[in-house]
């Protein structure tokens, strides 16, 4: 639905409401206005009611009495002609299906079968677990010693900060090499 469409179905719903909101109002007041009418009429009868008898006539009409006591129950009436009987109705519909049946008793056990045949090699296993470790072998051969500068530069003694330290030194420094 377009943006355009939307629009105008909700302004037509928006005076659609307004409309039904304007009724309501109107007949509230108009409810209103008749008990206001209903009530300045009663008071212009009850007047009018004294103003005659006032004069010396009796009025049509009186003022609003009491209500009176509730009067007695009447007797019950006596009993109308049966009716003729009514034509057979239509058959009804079929219920639904009933619920399954129990389980019936286990028949005894049959005789023993002949054995089957030698199945087929199954699947390969899982992997086992890590076996203990083994002794340890003997000593190997003692190997050089190992460089602790790299190529062209040598093992020296320095002082950095208040420390003496060993540090290697490119050999052109000092003339070797």
């Amino acid at each position: 639905m377009e943006r355009s469409d939307r629009l105008r179905l909700a302004v037509f719903y928006w005076f659609g409401f307004a409309a039904i909101i304007a009724a309501l109002a109107f007949v509230f007041l108009t409810i209103a206005g008749l008990q206001d009418d209903l009530r300045d009429a009663n008071k212009a009868r009850d007047a009018l009611v004294e103003q005659v008898q006032g004069l010396g006539a009796k009025p049509v009409v009186g003022a609003t009495g009491k209500t009176g006591a509730r009067g007695e129950p009447g007797k019950d009436g006596i009993n109308g002609v049966n009716g003729t009987d009514g034509s057979n109705g239509k058959d009804g519909t079929n219920g639904s299906s009933g619920k399954d049946g129990s389980n019936g008793k286990d028949g005894a056990d049959g005789a023993a079968g002949k054995d089957g045949k030698d199945g087929a090699d199954g699947a390969k296993g899982d992997k086992g677990d890590k076996g203990d470790t083994g002794a340890d072998g003997p000593q190997g051969p003692a190997g050089k010693d190992g460089q602790t500068c790299p190529n062209g530069y040598s093992l020296g003694s320095a002082i950095v900060g208040t420390h003496n330290a060993m540090v290697c030194i490119q050999d052109q420094a000092f003339g070797k090499g």
